[in-house]
Formats: structure tokens, C-alpha cells, sequence
């Protein structure tokens, strides 16, 4: 899942609601090349690292800040 949900840390056990932190993913990356081939330049083909549905959502504990998950695309 992509949204913050409310999640029982293992680490610190407590119930809270988890952060999330977008980055780069495997299906982000067959996108920019495409937009490559098709010769869109003066930054275009980067357009797909600003589209949050193309991205892989870390979730992490709040308090802890330990890793609970990873919702990959």
C-alpha cells in the first residue's frame, strides 16, 4: 500500500502510523528509457521521476525510524 497506515512496529511495539518516503523503482526506470527512445529531450524523459505512481513507497516507523515495508511497482 502506498499510504500511511496504522501498523504495529516490531521493533519498538507501539502502534503507529507509518511514514512514507517515495523513491525510484524497477518500474520507473523501462519508462525513462522509453521516453528516451522516443528522442523527448531538454528534460522530458525525466517527467517520470516526479509521478508518484511509478515509485516504490518505503514505509518506516515514526519513533524508530526502522524499516517496516516496502510496496514496490
Amino acid at each position: 500500500m502506498y499510504t500511511p497506515g496504522l501498523v504495529h512496529c516490531p521493533h519498538c511495539n507501539h502502534v503507529v502510523t507509518s511514514d512514507v518516503k517515495y523513491l525510484p523503482g524497477k518500474a520507473l526506470h523501462p519508462c525513462v528509457c522509453v521516453s528516451v527512445c522516443f528522442r523527448l529531450i531538454c528534460g522530458f524523459c525525466l517527467i517520470p521521476f516526479a509521478v508518484r505512481g511509478l515509485q516504490d513507497a518505503h514505509h518506516s516507523c515514526p519513533n524508530c525510524r526502522n524499516h517496516l515495508h516496502i510496496y514496490t511497482r
